[in-house]
């Protein structure tokens, strides 16, 4: 005692230990389910349905927070919504685990990491989800706004074009081509919706197309299209001309000729189209289609637009008889045009600018052109709109949307650009661009380290204004020479350019912001060469690489005076040229000089370093075609493109990427763009008649027709092969011929479709006994001639095919192929003569998707690696007899492979904390050993609650078979019984019930026993017998029966006694009919003939619960000292627990020795305690017996 001095100090010993009571009971469920699966009671997912919450452990409480977790239990129906009983991929578990929480309050639920929706048929491979923030241009929901004018009435008529999303559709097979020539018919429009322009390289980007009378596509507002579509036609067909009659051809008011009317007998129509075209204008052509004088226009060089061609009469009548009733005719070349339905466009005669007929106006938004865009969020795995708008330009959209200049439009958003930056040449594509940030526009430059070197400098930066709709004048930035980002970032500050900044960051690079969200435009390109003098893209803004870097408005200010240009004829004409858009502008009235001694119809070349190009790239071919005392007074174009010379536009409007499928990526589709399936991605491919099969020739696998069969149907190479040219036959009837009618021959493959749960059932055709038949080929021999082998052996006929997304390859390409992939089977570890069914190509199994399948680690030299080195794998594997599982057994396979990781690998179910005391697997026996396994762990504690076999007939020659493993199966599951326990039960047969739908639909025996077994003990106690009329009420299910392996459909039985024996005799518990008092589990056994108390559910679940509450009950006393009063103690406490399952009957009687008798010193010197424990279980009355005597009247009372 601590005290020192007197007074009183009061200790506590506790030694009132007592065992606490056992909790509820609490089962665990495991199960699997489809992934990402949605709750029911949000707009969200069931967060438990997650890959990334696969193979974690719920302790579930209530039926909503199951619903909430793991979506309702689904079961698949017909397209006629009749149930598909005993469908693989049913969520029966999930159905249990709901059911068991009518009468419990927690059951533990594990879902496996496989997700069954992953495994529904199909014949189309699997594809992968789309980037989050991917873009996709949905080409059939689309409107394209092709509205043709018609100059006779006056009107447009909206056309409706073939649209084209598919490049194999196109010349050459690539985006920009031309549509094919065997697409479409005369007067067709063609809309080609690969959005596959990043930049306007105009010229090459086309987008509509027309097609001619010549049966050719044209790009719509090119100058072959312009040439399909009369600029004037004369009214008179072949009309009669008076020799020396003669009228003018103006072009525009550049250049013009006079035609004279040959004499007779050359006064023709043809002569006068033959004239016309000799005069040489490139622009100008003539015919004589529908027998008048029809003359085109496409006219590109001059700077008198709009473009025309006018005709005057000079003498005679000559254009009243060609059918132009004025004297003066004039007709603009046909058009096209973008703009709204407010900019429609005035091209009726009598308005400001009439049109032929052929002129296209591009209707854009509303009703016309309107570019269908989503943009995919991969958290709620759909694709959201994102309706574009239209602009000509980032500024003019920036003013349309926001009028604090740019920052308030909110990031995501999506604008279609029409007309390029204000660009007139109508014949390039629509932009989308996206908005890449909300807020300022913050452009980073890719150099670290500018060196301005080759100054000095002098560009013109503009910028957008808030509120102001177009770009702000030019802004003079200056900068010196040898100088560097600091004195860049000095310059842009002297410029005084508004809402703008200019900063050095850290590394050295510049960066350039528009302090309001909108666009900055850099112009340094020289005012006189224009050639650019390299200043922003030294400091790291450059078009196309930079980020938020794009083309700008092209640099179309510059006028050339070249070098002095001679002809073989004449010397110094020089004209002033302009670049306009890639387009040449010049006319013979805007030269520095004249020239003199030229001739009409030579030609002069201009080089193309001399305007702003590359020679001989953009060299430019004029022709003279007016003289006037050998100076040039008309000139027309023969060739040369201007170089490209776009401004770089900062902004945040950027460019879809067109060549990746990440984010920000844009395709093209019909339907919803996918990518490659992600690793290990199931596929179930449900095709029965999808069956590659080689045979061993001379130690190597070869394709099944490339070599012939003797009458015993083994390869040989003194017969050609004349087997069906398609491969194996496929059919539920046995074929009397091949394919294409032609007789049957010795080698002949049949693979029978009536029996699919036995697939593939593969006969060949040879003789037996001097008789042709059909030979059923064993499907469990892999060692014979005769026999076959199952593995996978190739996809394609090569190594290059990519098994994602390249067609499939045939079966009958595959037949003359012996191309064989790296993991290919040895051939020579098989007879000559015995098949290889592939596997990886063939159908009716599951496979999955690897990614780098073949590589070197898993396949080292010398293994010659494919080209393609992702690949298709079978999942589903093989039995046990060297047969595959097909169909429903290769879902099944692949499920049970799921399950049977799930309880191997997971420790928070052999937790201690976490207390259940039952476990199932619904639907599963393959489950059983596992879940022994798992039971052991946990030191035996739980019982498990066995299913059977759902498609067990209730024949007693079916059940024995199983149960006693007729058929030789090694691991317990549909074939046989072969792991049998004390702490598990079995249960015969299965039953039916509704789902949350009200769906009638089959369950396992496990559904039913769960919940009875959860009642029994709420009612009374784990070590009553839960079966009987008292505690063994089935409660959750309608019927009982079995499914019928051939049709599919549930039979109900009833449990006749001669069943009942059968299982009871082999350790199965019967469910049973009684009328009047319903379904009733009428069995006590557990699956292991223990000949001793514990063959008994009641006991074996009575010992279980001593188990684990005497583990609870002692544990205190460990460290204790191992003395009398710790062994009274001790014992005092497990006689608690035997008294009160006495009372509770339980025990007849127990005894409880813990004393010096069993506690010697030498078991107290190895720190061991030891209490010895006899019981006798209460045994349930299972068989009652009541012997009748029959007695005279009189005798029983003696009288």
């Amino acid at each position: 005692m601590a005290l020192t001095s007197p007074g009183v100090e009061v200790s506590i010993v506790d030694e009132s230990q007592y065992l606490p009571a056992a909790p509820a009971s609490i089962p665990l469920v495991v199960l699997a389910t489809a992934s990402n699966k949605a709750d029911p009671t949000s707009t969200g997912i069931a967060q438990a349905t997650t890959p990334a919450n696969a193979g974690k452990m719920y302790r579930i409480t209530s039926q909503r927070d199951l619903v909430t977790l793991y979506g309702n239990p689904f079961f698949y129906t017909s397209a006629a919504g009749t149930a598909l009983q005993g469908y693989e991929l049913n969520e029966y578990g999930l159905l249990a685990a709901y059911s068991a929480l009518g009468i419990s309050n927690q059951v533990f639920v594990l879902r496996a990491d496989i997700d069954l929706a992953s495994l529904v048929g199909s014949t189309g491979r699997p594809t992968g989800a789309p980037t989050n923030g991917a873009y996709w241009a949905d080409t059939t929901s689309s409107t394209w706004g092709i509205n043709e004018f018609n100059s006779v009435t006056g009107a447009f008529t909206a056309k409706a074009p073939i649209v084209i999303s598919d490049a194999t559709s196109l010349v050459g097979g690539v985006a920009g081509g031309a549509p094919l020539a065997s697409i479409g018919t005369i007067g067709d429009y063609a809309v080609v919706a690969i959005f596959n322009y990043d930049e306007p390289t105009a010229a090459t980007a086309p987008q509509y197309y027309y097609k001619d009378v010549n049966n050719a596509w044209r790009v719509v507002g090119s100058a072959d299209w312009q040439n399909a579509w009369p600029t004037l036609q004369g009214d008179t067909a072949n009309p009669t001309l008076t020799g020396g009659d003669s009228f003018q051809i103006v072009l525009s008011g550049t250049n013009s000729a006079t035609i004279t009317i040959a004499a007779a007998p050359n006064n023709t129509l043809a002569q006068v189209a033959s004239d016309i075209n000799a005069l040489g204008f490139e622009y100008l052509t003539a015919s004589t289609s529908d027998s008048k004088l029809t003359l085109y226009s496409a006219q590109t060089g001059g700077t008198d637009a709009p473009y025309f061609i006018r005709l005057n009469n000079a003498s005679g009548t000559v254009l009243t008889d060609l059918g132009f009733p004025n004297a003066t005719t004039t007709g603009l070349q046909p058009e096209l045009t973008y703009g709204t339905s407010a900019q429609q466009p005035l091209w009726q005669e009598g308005q400001a600018a009439p049109r032929p007929t052929g002129s296209v106006w591009i209707k854009v938004a509303g009703t016309g052109l309107q570019p269908v865009i989503s943009t995919y969020n991969s958290t709620t795995a759909n694709w959201v709109p994102k309706t574009p708008s239209f602009a000509s330009s980032d500024w003019a959209q920036i003013y349309a949307a926001d009028s604090t200049g740019g920052g308030a439009i909110p990031e995501g958003s999506v604008y279609a650009q029409y007309n390029f930056n204000d660009n007139p040449f109508s014949a390039g594509p629509v932009y989308i661009y996206y908005r890449s940030a909300t807020g300022a526009t913050v452009i980073n430059g890719n150099n670290t380290a500018p060196d301005f070197t080759t100054g000095p400098y002098s560009a013109k930066v503009q910028v957008t204004t808030p509120g102001v709709s177009s770009l702000s004048g030019g802004y003079t930035l200056n900068l010196a020479d040898a100088t560097d980002a600091t004195d860049f970032v000095t310059a842009w500050s002297g410029a005084g350019i508004p809402n703008t900044t200019a900063v050095v960051n850290d590394d050295g690079s510049i960066t350039i912001t528009h302090t309001k969200g909108g666009v900055i435009v850099l112009d340094d390109y020289d005012a006189t060469t224009g050639v650019s003098q390299g200043l922003f893209s030294e400091a790291g803004f450059v078009s196309g690489t930079t980020t938020g870097c794009k083309d700008g408005p092209f640099k179309n200010d510059v006028s050339f005076t070249p070098s002095t240009t001679a002809s073989a004829s004449g010397t110094g004409f020089v004209p002033i040229i302009t670049n306009d858009y890639q387009y040449y502008d010049f006319g013979p009235d805007s030269f520095s000089v004249a020239g003199s001694g030229y001739v009409v119809g030579e030609t002069v070349t201009i080089l193309g370093s001399d305007l702003g190009g590359a020679s001989p790239a953009n060299d430019l071919v004029l022709r003279i075609s007016n003289v006037a005392g050998g100076v040039p007074t008309g000139v027309t174009w023969v060739s040369g493109t201007g170089a490209s010379a776009y401004k770089v536009q900062l902004s945040n409007w950027q460019s879809l990427s067109l060549t990746t499928t990440g984010a920000n990526s844009l395709t093209s589709n019909e339907g919803a763009p996918t990518a490659i399936p992600t690793n290990l991605t199931n596929w179930f491919y449900s095709s029965t008649d999808q069956s590659d099969i080689m045979v061993n020739y001379n130690g190597a696998w070869k394709g099944y027709k490339n070599q012939g069969y003797d009458s015993n149907g083994l390869p040989t190479p003194s017969v050609v092969n004349a087997t069906d040219p398609k491969g194996p036959l496929i059919s539920a009837s046995a074929p009397t011929l091949q394919s294409d009618g032609t007789a049957l021959v010795y080698g002949d493959l049949w693979i029978d479709t009536t029996d699919l749960e036995n697939y593939p059932n593969i006969y060949r055709w040879q003789s037996v006994s001097a008789v042709d038949r059909w030979v059923l080929i064993d499907n469990t021999d892999q060692i014979t001639p005769q026999g076959i082998t199952f593995a996978d052996a190739r996809w394609a006929t090569n190594g290059s095919t990519n098994p994602a997304n390249d067609p499939v390859p045939s079966i009958v390409s595959l037949l003359t192929s012996d191309y064989l992939d790296v993991d290919a089977p040895l051939s020579s570890t098989s007879p000559v003569g015995m098949l290889l069914f592939n596997s990886r190509r063939s159908g009716y199994n599951v496979k999955q998707y690897r990614v780098n399948y073949f590589n070197a680690d898993s396949f080292p030299s010398p293994a010659v690696l494919p080209a393609q080195k992702d690949a298709w794998v079978t999942s589903s594997g093989l039995q046990a007899d060297g047969s595959p599982y097909m169909g429903r057994k290769a879902q099944r396979a692949v499920v049970v492979q799921g399950l049977k990781s799930a309880i191997d690998s997971n420790t928070a179910i052999r937790d201690d904390d976490n207390f259940f005391n039952l476990q199932a697997t619904p639907n599963y026996p393959e489950l059983q050993p596992n879940m022994i396994t798992l039971n052991s762990d946990r030191g035996e504690t739980s019982y498990i609650v066995g299913d059977t076999p759902m498609r067990l007939k209730d024949s007693a020659t079916d059940i024995q078979a199983w149960a006693t493993n007729a058929a030789g199966a090694i691991s317990t599951g549909e074939d046989g019984l072969v792991t049998r326990n004390t702490y598990m039960g079995l249960f015969y047969p299965s039953g039916v019930t509704n789902d949350l739908a009200g769906v009638t639909v089959a369950v396992p025996s496990s559904h039913m026993m769960i919940r009875t077994i959860l009642r029994n003990d709420n009612i009374a106690y784990p070590w009553l017998a839960p079966a009987g009329t008292r505690r063994g009420i089935i409660d959750n299910a309608s019927s009982i029966g079995y499914l019928d392996a051939q049709t599919g459909e549930f039979e109900s039985i009833r449990t006749r006694i001669g069943i009942r024996d059968v299982l009871y005799s082999n350790f199965i518990n019967p469910m049973v009919f009684f009328t009047g008092q319903g379904l009733l589990n009428y069995g006590n056994k557990t699956s292991f003939d223990s000949a001793s108390a514990l063959d008994r559910v009641n006991v074996a679940r009575l010992i279980a619960y001593i188990r684990r509450q005497l583990v609870i009950g002692t544990r205190p006393f460990v460290f204790e000292p191992n003395d009398p009063q710790t062994r009274k103690s001790i014992a005092a406490v497990v006689e608690t627990l035997f008294q009160d399952l006495i009372s509770k009957r339980g025990l007849y009687d127990y005894s409880v020795v813990c004393d010096s008798s069993n506690n010697t010193p030498a078991r107290i010197d190895r720190n061991e305690l030891w209490i010895d424990i006899a019981v006798e279980p209460v045994k349930a009355a299972e068989f009652i017996y009541i012997p009748v005597r029959i007695f005279n009247t009189g005798e029983l009372s003696g009288t």
